[in-house]
């Protein structure tokens, strides 16, 4: 896979040992990496010791062939254990011969004992330095001996120095490392440094964790990958249908192709439609020449679309729209027809940790509160009435309490927990079918409950078309399907309806990855376009953690005021 690689994100110099390059954060390290473009400088006498002096000068000049083991911090506890520093140490050492060999590196006295029980430090000329001095040394041996950290990585940057890797860094599959590894890694393809440096480069502020193991540069690739899979609107121009006035203030930044969004009302129109949500309407346009439908993404916002809450993230189809089972759309192309990578699987195992660990919603304006039932229980899903999802992917069901009604009849000794949908229980939408009998088919109406919690006690779900059925299955529920919603049909739950078109067995990795990486759009707070789906959930826990609990409710009839005025 290639990208083009602006020229403010080339390969650079590395810093001056001078600038203490470990003791820059990481924001730092790229504005200084940018801005860095001479040869970097090399203060021997820094290093303090006649025989480094020496052995680096002979270095420099290529007549000798030292060696350099970089090792940081408590380095036995990192790497699980002594046995596995003794076994790097070894391998060192018996490659070495009577070449020097230097320790560099802020190591506790731990280390320092199980480092020396191997190499002797009077015979081999081992020093310990602190990391700022890391560049200065590694710069002027022939070969680096590194389990993982940064400088590894950096120093890709010269040919001439071998780098071997006995850990699994981030960057242990990029051409140009020895792999070493003492611990068990996937084989992963080999990617060039241009494409990794340029990866790193860009992103190294905004990914949490971008030189550890656990997120590393394989993640990295993996969701640029994803991230060219998206739809791309390629129309420099488009007529706006149905939005009211509110959405129209940040619909463009969803669009960041397109020059202008025009906004007309019901007239005949031979032009390139954006339709916010899906309507019969749509099928009479016969004069429009493209229409794409635009909806609320999965993972939305912190708090309610009917608060006006603008969204961080919405889904664009150019063939349908997700909750029309009716006609292919776009995500159930994807779904259909894509094939990923070991490394975009574990993106999906990683975001699924995440989402669970932290409590990812659609609305993500759960509160802790007390629920009980019994081990065992059925968790009935609500949905507003009239939404559109209902209307084409209902299959034949129109109501919550039809759902409700259904599910106790066919399970008449089972505890029944029913959840309706947060707009009707913020009064902001209404449900009128069968709500004054909710309660005779109801064992327990629930409210502002996560679904971590209900689902402690309830081991299956029942839904229409509820995304909270999606967001109940990454969280290993048993879910039944009587609508067709877009993560019906794959093999994952029991479905009560059917479509021809699918069939395909898919995995829970597989299907996150099509319908929370690749089909819907990202924003962050700041408005601009994120390709990152784990950084932009990292971003939406952290904002949920510094908001207060609560969530302000606004009465219904001032939210139909409102929208009046708005359109």
């Amino acid at each position: 896979m290639k990208i083009n690689i602006p020229n403010q994100y080339r390969p650079v110099e590395l810093l001056p040992a001078e600038r203490s390059f470990y003791k820059l954060d990481r924001g730092e390290f790229r504005k200084h990496l940018l801005e860095s473009v001479g040869e970097v400088t090399i203060d021997l006498q820094k290093l303090g010791r006649e025989s480094v002096r020496t052995t680096a000068k002979c270095c420099a000049s290529n007549s000798c062939s030292a060696q350099m083991i970089y090792l940081s911090g408590n380095c036995s506890a990192k790497m699980k254990g002594k046995n596995t520093l003794m076994r790097m140490c070894n391998t060192v050492r018996k490659q070495t011969g009577n070449c020097k060999v230097f320790v560099v590196g802020d190591l506790s006295a731990q280390c320092r004992e199980d480092v020396n029980s191997v190499i002797n430090v009077h015979e081999n000329g081992i020093v310990f330095r602190g990391e700022e001095e890391a560049l200065s040394v590694a710069l002027q041996v022939k070969s680096v001996h590194v389990y993982e950290g940064d400088i590894g990585f950096c120093l890709l940057k010269y040919p001439d120095i071998e780098l071997s890797v006995y850990g699994a860094p981030f960057y242990l599959n990029v051409e140009g490392v020895t792999n070493r590894s003492l611990t068990t890694v996937h084989d992963d393809d080999v990617v060039t440094f241009e494409y990794a440096w340029s990866v790193y480069l860009t992103t190294v502020t905004l990914i949490p964790g971008i030189g550890e193991t656990e997120y590393g540069l394989k993640s990295l690739i993996s969701e640029s990958s994803l991230a060219q899979q998206k739809f791309t609107v390629t129309k420099k121009t488009l007529i706006g249908c149905n939005f009211p006035a509110w959405k129209r203030k940040w619909i463009d930044k969803f669009l960041p192709g397109v020059s202008a969004i025009k906004y007309k009302y019901g007239e005949t129109i031979s032009a390139d439609l954006l339709h916010w949500g899906h309507s019969d309407v749509l099928s009479d346009r016969k004069d429009a020449r493209s229409i794409l439908t635009i909806e609320d993404g999965f993972v939305r916002s912190i708090g309610l679309g009917t608060n006006f809450t603008t969204p961080r993230s919405l889904v664009v189809d150019d063939k349908g729209i997700h909750y029309d089972c009716s006609v292919e759309s776009r995500i159930e192309s994807i779904l259909f027809n894509s094939e990923y990578t070991h490394g975009e699987l574990e993106l999906a195992d990683k975001a699924i940790e995440l989402m669970v660990e932290n409590d990812v919603y659609k609305y993500n304006i759960q509160n802790k509160s007390d629920f009980d039932a019994p081990i065992n229980s059925i968790l009935v899903v609500g949905q507003v009435d009239q939404d559109k999802s209902i209307k084409y992917g209902g299959c034949g069901i129109e109501s919550s309490f039809e759902l409700l009604k259904r599910v106790k009849e066919a399970n008449p000794g089972r505890f029944i927990v029913f959840k309706p949908h947060p707009d009707v229980t913020s009064k902001n939408r209404n449900n009128t079918a069968g709500q004054d009998k909710i309660g005779d088919y109801a064992d327990l109406v629930v409210d502002d409950v996560p679904i971590s919690e209900l689902l402690l006690k309830c081991s299956d779900v029942h839904v229409i078309t509820s995304l909270l059925g999606f967001e109940a299955l990454i969280r290993g529920a048993k879910v039944h399907c009587h609508g067709m919603p877009f993560y019906a049909g794959w093999g994952l739950t029991t479905d009560y309806a059917t479509t021809p078109r699918r069939g395909r067995q898919l995995s829970i990795d597989e299907l996150v990855l099509g319908s929370l990486f690749v089909y819907p759009q990202y924003i962050s707070k700041f408005g601009k376009p994120e390709v990152s789906f784990l950084k932009y959930v990292a971003d939406l826990i952290k904002e949920n953690e510094q908001k207060p609990k609560t969530f302000f409710t606004m009465p219904k009839a001032i939210t139909k005021l409102i929208n009046l005025i708005r359109g």
